[in-house]
């Protein structure tokens, strides 16, 4: 699916190391063939599904200029929508109903498992959650809990430590969806591409591992609820699953999408998933962002990412 649209549619439905939200998590490890359950018990609440909003999102133009290599860019405004989203899509803000309490973070990739269409999920950081722990949109920006929605819950995890996870351990959790919210009038995988107020276009042709990223050092963006949007050059390969480029990250942002642009589209419409947002070292250089590659799990778990 291209992407072409500014916000649309739930409406009304210390240590250096710095995680954009925290929580403890588990020391599970992703195994191969490992499957993620396909169904739960709880559906989403019927009056949720009277709330949601198909109105057309408006479209404007953007040239493919704007976006050029060798700069480091962010824009946060044309992104403050994020933070009380009306659609589900990737570094929208979602919450987190854990026994810690409530806590925020961004949606990552959204994908499936290759043998079954029947559950949806979103691939987003580990620290985010833990397996059980429902997940709410706040639509009406009120930070009311009953004015919440529920949208899902997490259903797998894979979490090392805070200090793990920026020395190669595991930040991966995925959520499950909602059956009836998994439609195309409230659910989009591919970014909203937004730069100073101009609409550009992306077209998620699918992911790539940390070999193609290294051969590649394709120009990358990161897309969160807290910061926006941020672009950079590939800086490196920290390990086998952390990745550095140029960017701004801030708290709120962990688990949002990390894409590349294709080095084999000249005009950069064409985007690879590539990571989730997992940690900055803000002592060491706050201008760099490192996400989580997402390699491990999508062949793991056989996971097929949604445009």
């Amino acid at each position: 699916m291209k992407t072409s649209r500014a916000a649309a549619g739930i409406s009304a439905l210390a240590v250096s190391l710095v995680l954009a939200s925290c929580s403890d998590g588990s020391t599970a490890k992703v195994v191969d063939n490992y499957t993620p359950p396909a169904t739960f018990t709880d559906a989403a609440d019927t009056q949720d599904l009277g709330k949601l909003d198909t109105s057309s999102p408006e479209k404007v133009e953007q040239d493919p200029e704007t976006i050029e290599k060798r700069e480091i860019l962010r824009d946060s405004e044309s992104y403050q929508y994020l933070s009380t989203p009306n659609y589900i899509e990737p570094g929208a803000r979602y919450y987190v109903d854990s026994a810690e309490g409530l806590a925020s973070c961004s949606f990552g990739w959204f994908v499936q498992e290759k043998g079954n269409r029947d559950a949806t999920y979103n691939l987003t950081a580990g620290h985010c959650g833990n397996p059980g722990d429902k997940v709410y949109m706040d639509p009406s920006g009120t930070e009311d809990p009953r004015q919440f929605i529920g949208v899902g819950e997490f259903v797998w995890q894979a979490f090392d430590s805070e200090s793990s996870a920026m020395n190669g351990g595991d930040d991966y959790a995925l959520i499950q969806f909602y059956p009836e919210l998994v439609d195309e009038d409230v659910m989009t995988g591919t970014p909203n591409f937004q730069i100073f107020g101009k609409q550009g276009e992306l077209e998620l042709a699918g992911w790539e591992d940390s070999t193609w990223l290294e051969k590649n050092k394709p120009y990358m963006c990161r897309l969160g609820w807290r910061s926006g949007i941020t672009c950079g050059e590939y800086q490196k390969m920290v390990d086998d699953t952390n990745v550095a480029f140029d960017g701004i990250t801030d708290h709120g942002d962990s688990g949002g999408v990390i894409w590349a642009f294709d080095p084999a589209d000249s005009s950069m419409h064409t985007i690879q998933a590539v990571a989730i947002t997992s940690w900055v070292n803000f002592a060491e250089d706050a201008a760099t962002t490192n996400g989580k590659t997402i390699d491990k799990v999508m062949t793991g778990m056989d996971l097929g990412v949604l445009a």
